[in-house]
């Protein structure tokens, strides 16, 4: 029997994976506005490692002293206003990830309309708002994690690579022609 590790103990690529598949049952299930919920959740922890990585690996931060910030800039715009764009304005490809932003900032902004304000999200909303966090969560983290891999396909089964392993695991299926 194989004994799953505690949420808490997992690597944030495990969290963006489990989040992920989370996300797409949920849309697979008609809860469109909390798939939305969901994804968002899934790119604030993207964030969190991009942070993590700019701070702890690239610069030598106290992993402590960088778990302080990120509870301080809670939610997702926080950390992309205060940490994630500042941090990557130098980069030669600034203009590109400032887009993916802006991206991440219009999920986050639907998310919080849904669990703010109760609003609702409709089928087709959900679906480009869905497909936009795949392309959010493809260029953020595949700056960071080696060969990462995160799939968005009308088929069963995809192949997700994580740094050097490779394992096939069915991740979720999209009945729609994406």
């Amino acid at each position: 029997m194989k004994i799953k590790t505690p949420y808490s103990e997992r690597s944030d690529s495990d969290k963006v994976f489990a989040n992920w598949s989370k996300t797409i049952a949920l849309y697979e299930q008609n809860e469109f506005s909390m798939a939305v919920v969901r994804a968002a959740v899934t790119i604030e922890l993207a964030a969190n490692l991009v942070v993590r990585a700019e701070l702890i690996s690239k610069r030598k931060l106290e992993p402590d002293f960088v778990e302080h910030l990120l509870r301080w800039a809670n939610g997702l715009a926080n950390k992309i206003t205060h940490f994630i764009t500042p941090l990557l304005q130098g980069d030669p490809d600034f203009d590109t990830l400032s887009d993916i932003l802006k991206l991440a900032q219009k999920i986050s902004s639907s998310r919080n309309s849904v669990a703010h304000s109760g609003h609702f999200i409709t089928k087709g909303n959900s679906l480009k708002l869905i497909t936009d966090a795949h392309q959010v969560l493809t260029e953020l983290i595949g700056r960071y994690v080696n060969g990462f891999e995160i799939g968005l396909t009308s088929r069963d089964q995809v192949i997700i690579k994580s740094g050097k392993k490779s394992k096939k695991k069915r991740l979720f299926t999209f009945t729609e022609e994406l």
